[in-house]
């Protein structure tokens, strides 16, 4: 398949940023796109910020139906302009200049299967491209009508795997809204101190001396590592503790684990471990909530409760706030009153998570064959094999 260098058939056009301390230049009417406006899909209706006549003067409309890449700090993020628009300094429109070639989606869908990282300079700030390389990037060109073929079957296994991913964020909630419907609206039930119904622990701590000669390498979570609701274990690291440190520091199924910091919309957040590794320990900024035996209170709740706003609402209450970063000691931690209604109830709580968390897995087995077969389409697409 021909090939043609991208500047040949689109206009390279790069955006710009009015200066941040004119209030002239803002809060106007002219929508102007960053890159986290490219976040919300492959169509550009709405951005975060505006800017008055004045800041866009000396910048280009962006009419819609145009391709957007960003080409700075996060590359290769890719959309189309759903609305006239502006664009910051990080994002390239590429105007089409020859319609009865090149059909937009097609570029749109080319775009979003390279590898633009290859081709970028080191910047000081993260990996950048250039108006230069992007005008060279050599674009498969078969005829029109091939071009909106490949793009309606890329459009269609894209499509597949939007659903699931809706499904699963749908999943997500459902959880949530459940609790709040149950046990948040108008209930009054008697309540502890998380203190005095469970054991809390900070993990262990890096860098510090060790007493025992002998170790050995055990992998454990740190704030990357927990989110809210979630367990990201893809960048696990390790670290050399001795076997009192092990026993000590070793996370058991059905341990709430919560972050002891972070941006204040974020704090407290965390999730179950429900042993996903034989071995796993946790750094000292991740608390380990854990639950006796004969315990009146069900861990999905817990961790439920810990999610919702009462708890939030105290967590920021309670928390220390440093240059947008707030965090929680143990002390305050303990304090929070955790609600205890009858244990029937909370058990059937704990069911219905249960079956939420399986459709989930069920989802997510389902979206990472479609974003197989979708990567597979792109492959065979772009090389003629459709």
């Amino acid at each position: 398949m021909s090939t043609v260098p991208l500047g040949e058939i689109c206009n390279v056009q790069i955006g710009r940023t009015p200066p941040r301390s004119d209030p002239r230049y803002w809060g106007g009417s002219n929508p102007w796109a960053s890159i986290s406006d490219l976040n919300q899909g492959l169509l550009i209706t709405r951005t975060k910020e505006g800017i008055t006549e004045e800041g866009a003067h000396a910048g280009k409309l962006v009419q819609p139906g145009t391709v957007l890449i960003s080409f700075k700090l996060s590359i290769g993020k890719v959309s189309i302009a759903g609305i006239p628009l502006y664009t910051n300094e990080a994002i390239a429109a590429l105007p089409i200049k020859y319609p009865s070639t090149l059909d937009a989606r097609y570029l749109l869908r080319y775009l979003e299967s390279l590898s633009l990282e290859e081709g970028a300079n080191r910047a000081a700030m993260g990996r950048t491209l250039n108006k230069k390389t992007l005008s060279e990037l050599p674009v498969p060109l078969p005829p029109l009508d091939e071009q909106r073929r490949i793009a309606a079957i890329l459009d269609k296994a894209d499509a597949i795997r939007q659903k699931r991913r809706q499904a699963i964020a749908h999943l997500d909630t459902l959880t949530q809204s459940i609790f709040r419907d149950r046990f948040l609206q108008d209930r009054q039930w008697e309540s502890a101190p998380l203190g005095s119904i469970s054991e809390i622990s900070s993990g262990i701590t890096k860098g510090r001396k060790t007493s025992s000669a002998l170790t050995q390498s055990a992998p454990y979570l740190a704030v990357a590592n927990v989110q809210d609701g979630k367990l990201d274990l893809t960048n696990l690291k390790s670290i050399e503790v001795s076997d009192e440190e092990l026993e000590k520091y070793k996370l058991q199924g059905d341990d709430l684990v919560l972050t002891e910091g972070g941006d204040p919309d974020k704090l407290g957040r965390g999730t179950i471990w429900r042993d996903e590794l034989p071995v796993c320990l946790h750094q000292n900024h991740i608390f380990r909530i854990r639950l006796p035996k004969d315990s009146n209170l069900e861990v999905e709740f817990l961790s439920a409760y810990i999610a919702s706003w009462p708890a939030k609402a105290y967590f920021l209450r309670s928390a220390k706030q440093t240059t947008g970063i707030a965090s929680i000691n143990k002390t305050q931690l303990s304090k929070v009153p955790i609600p205890l209604p009858p244990i029937i109830f909370q058990r059937e709580f704990t069911k219905l998570s249960q079956q939420v968390r399986i459709q989930i897995a069920e989802h997510e087995r389902a979206l990472e064959l479609a974003d197989q077969s979708f990567s597979s389409l792109q492959s065979r697409a772009f090389r003629g094999e459709l």
